[in-house]
């Protein structure tokens, strides 16, 4: 009897511990953590995933946030140290990028729910990449500076001398929204006009959060902005307005897409479904930003997206001239 007893006490022991192992597994395995690269803004890359952190307990997800230019200097160092970019889902706004990725299978193929909704010209056609956002970059200014004369109304205006040592600029070195706005500047006025520009000793800043801060003081009176930084300041009741360039805004929409090196396929999808979400759009709209929902309603206070004028841009050529843009760009505003 003795001997059945200690038998019996063993193989409880060894039935709980077994138990135990397999609930201690699952809750492992329930629970995710995803590496989130993003060149969106902070405050909005930060509330967004707060938002799909209240949806979604069981991930955690580590941001990664700069300027697209130096995020994508750091993918590239990744690449070229281990094979692929250490982060589980990128968002990006640059879309020649996002195709460079899906073409050395670096991004895995995934329909999210609710990408019916979207737009069909901001669907990858071969699913790897959806574009969840678009940003106009337009002319802000200082209210106060412009109290008794017109603000630019244009962006040739810009190279008017009466903006001699008035506008700021983003570094495109940093700023991959700079980057374009520089590039679809000179396709559609050309270098010339780059010239101008700055021959009128343009400030340079690395990027939109400290352009808004030398417009608010009015240490530089005006220069391009993201149309979600002029809402916020607006929002903040900052002395500032806004005009959409009659030679049109550049857009420059912003990409997610999940990494094919993942293990947390699962949590990366589940982050991808909220990206294409109503939820998404309603969140993005309250903070100044366009979502590509076809159904998303635009920010309070602004046009809808189908009535802002677009400066055509030639993203393919974008991409093949951007080093020796920012180059030139460089050697023109620091001399």
């Amino acid at each position: 009897m003795k001997d059945l007893f200690w038998h019996r006490m063993r193989r409880s022991r060894h039935m709980i511990t077994a138990a135990a192992a397999f609930f201690g597994s699952c809750s492992i395995s329930q629970a995710s953590e995803l590496l989130f690269y993003s060149s969106v803004p902070r405050n909005l890359s930060e509330s967004f995933v707060k938002a799909f952190e209240s949806k979604n307990p069981d991930v955690t997800v580590n941001i990664f946030q700069t300027g697209t230019e130096t995020l994508l200097e750091k993918v590239e160092l990744e690449i070229k140290g281990k094979g692929h970019p250490d982060a589980d889902v990128v968002w990006i706004q640059e879309k020649a990028a996002m195709q460079r990725l899906a073409e050395r299978h670096l991004l895995a193929k995934y329909l999210p729910a609710g990408q019916e909704a979207i737009d069909e010209q901001y669907n990858d056609p071969d699913g790897y990449w959806i574009a969840t956002l678009v940003t106009h970059v337009i002319l802000m200014y200082n209210e106060r500076a412009f109290k008794d004369r017109s603000p630019p109304g244009s962006w040739q205006e810009g190279a008017d001398p009466r903006f001699r040592n008035k506008l700021t600029f983003a570094n495109p070195r940093v700023s991959g929204t700079g980057a374009a706005v520089i590039s679809a500047l000179i396709q559609n006025l050309g270098w010339g006009y780059i010239e101008k520009l700055a021959a009128n000793k343009l400030q340079i800043a690395s990027g939109h959060p400290a352009m808004v801060s030398t417009i608010v003081i009015g240490e530089r009176t005006a220069g391009p902005m993201e149309d979600m930084s002029v809402f916020g300041a607006m929002a903040k009741k900052q002395p500032v307005g806004f005009v959409f360039p009659a030679e049109g805004a550049v857009a420059v929409p912003a990409f997610a897409a999940i990494a094919s090196h993942t293990t947390k396929i699962d949590a990366a999808q589940k982050f991808m479904d909220f990206f294409t979400s109503k939820e998404a759009a309603d969140l993005l709209r309250s903070q100044g930003m366009y979502h590509t929902r076809k159904d998303a309603a635009p920010p309070e206070g602004w046009p809808p997206i189908t009535a802002i004028k677009i400066m055509k841009f030639d993203w393919a050529r974008h991409n093949a001239e951007k080093q020796s843009i920012k180059d030139r760009f460089a050697d023109l505003v620091e001399r």
